[in-house]
This record gives structure tokens, C-alpha cells and sequence, in this order.
């Protein structure tokens, strides 16, 4: 009896608007910020509208050098691609922005490899549980479910004592959290 939920659809009664554009315009100016003009988006096949995001982001911000790489791969090793493409640029990115925190363990663990000096920031994205332990915390852009379920959950209550099912539209905040990468 519980109406469907679903992200970015029209036709289910309950919608969520991720508002991750945000959230990457909020890493992106965190990268500027700490001194960052080359910048790479590091995505998988899965991720073309955090590419697309990335790519306005980038620009309304005025990085001249914006560099995009996608891999075919998936979580940490598209992380080790992007890397090892990273690795092979004249001249290299100083922040790197993964379209999931999984693709950051990869691409963070191969650079260290590398032995390639703190000359890299990285910020990744989702904050899954491990971004808050590894390589000392994962910055990471996280969405902020918790400022809208109350909402949702008085909302599908008073749905069902009224006997409807209305249309509710969400939007979902994204907000960068900062840690040591």
C-alpha cells in the first residue's frame, strides 16, 4: 500500500530530485579554492550526468583545464584507470573529482603506488561508510537524505489516513564533507 518512490521520474508518486549538480559545484569550488586550475572528473559508463554536471560546473567556475575521463570499468578499477591516465598526462590534474567514492579508493591507491608526491587532491562521491577511514577520509559529496524524510514520511501517513495518493516532489540537498584527501 506504500506508493512507489523513485529519483528524476515523472510518473511514480513519490520523486526525488538529486540536487548533486550542487554538490559538485561545491567540490569544484573547493578544489579552486585550494589552489586547483587543472581538474579531471574521473567516471564510469554509469555516470554521464554527473559528467554532464561536471562539465557546466567546470565551466561556470572557469577552470581552464577541465579533463574528463570514463572508463569502461566500474567502481575502484575505473579508480585504477583514470589513474593510471592521470599518470600518463604531460601535465597532471591537481584535483581529481570521482563520480563514487569507490572510484577515489582506486584511483587514491594507485597514485600512491606511483609514488607520486601529495600533489593531488581527490574528492569522491556518495560518502559510503569506508570514505570516512581510508587514506586518512575521503572529501566526498554526500546527499542529505535525512533533511527530507521527515517530510516524506508525514506525507505518505497523511496520504493514507486521507485514503489518496498525491504527487510529492523532493529535492534532495547535496553538501561536501571535508576530510583529509
Amino acid at each position: 500500500g506504500i506508493p512507489v518512490a523513485a529519483f528524476n521520474s515523472d510518473g511514480a508518486p513519490i520523486c526525488f530530485h538529486n540536487q548533486m549538480a550542487d554538490g559538485i559545484r561545491q567540490a569544484l569550488a573547493d578544489l579552486q579554492q585550494s589552489g586547483c586550475r587543472r581538474v579531471l572528473f574521473a567516471g564510469e559508463r554509469l555516470t554521464p550526468e554527473k559528467e554532464a554536471a561536471f562539465r557546466r560546473r567546470s565551466a561556470e567556475l572557469g577552470f581552464a583545464h577541465a579533463a574528463v575521463f570514463c572508463s569502461a570499468a566500474r567502481f575502484e578499477q575505473a579508480g585504477v584507470e583514470a589513474a593510471q591516465a592521470l599518470l600518463a598526462m604531460p601535465e597532471r590534474p591537481q584535483g581529481v573529482l570521482c563520480a563514487y567514492d569507490e572510484i577515489a579508493f582506486g584511483l587514491i591507491d594507485t597514485v600512491q603506488r606511483a609514488a607520486v608526491p601529495d600533489e593531488l587532491r581527490v574528492i569522491g562521491i556518495n560518502d559510503v561508510p569506508a570514505a570516512r577511514y581510508v587514506f586518512g577520509g575521503l572529501t566526498t559529496v554526500r546527499d542529505m537524505f535525512e533533511t527530507v524524510c521527515p517530510r516524506v514520511v508525514a506525507d505518505i501517513i497523511r496520504d493514507r489516513r486521507d485514503g489518496v495518493v498525491r504527487r510529492h516532489e523532493y529535492a534532495v540537498p547535496a553538501q561536501l564533507i571535508r576530510r583529509f584527501t
